[in-house]
């Protein structure tokens, strides 16, 4: 299913745009400004890494978990990126996020909430830009496939 972005409506929502659109997905209807309200503000936008985003997804009957680029190993990463796929995915490089469009190894598709452009990125090239900078992959999916596991 193709998430519809909507443009962040301030400078800093990259990380709103993004979360507002998987929202929908699951049919949570939420103003990027209700959505700011519930996260953790930091220098370049909002957290994408701590226990309030956490609480948020799940008040909306959402799973969310993160993986830092250089905290896991290849083969978890290849099957954390092949849950994003199947269901939600959000991936932060240095301070801007991405959705995650589709992911057929080696290949990502990143769509940028600034202007819905789609980017292919090799997994290889995209670590080691992460690798110079910093870099996030979080999975986002409904709170009954996690209860069920």
């Amino acid at each position: 299913m193709t998430t519809r972005l909507y443009p962040p409506e301030e400078d800093d929502y990259c990380v709103c745009s993004v979360l507002q659109s998987i929202l929908r997905k699951y049919e949570v209807e939420m103003s990027q400004e209700e959505i700011a309200r519930n996260l953790t503000p930091d220098d370049s936008g909002f957290r994408v890494d701590d226990s309030r985003i956490r609480r948020f997804m799940e008040s909306n009957g959402l799973d969310y978990g993160w993986r830092w680029h250089d905290m896991i190993s290849l083969r978890d990463l290849n099957s954390f990126l092949e849950d994003m796929d199947r269901e939600s995915g959000i991936v932060g490089i240095n301070e801007h996020l991405y959705l995650l469009g589709r992911f057929e190894k080696p290949m990502l598709e990143l769509i940028d909430p600034m202007d819905e452009r789609v980017r292919s990125e090799e997994l290889f090239s995209l670590l080691r830009r992460m690798d110079k900078t910093k870099g996030l992959f979080g999975l986002i999916r409904p709170s009954y496939i996690t209860n069920n596991e």
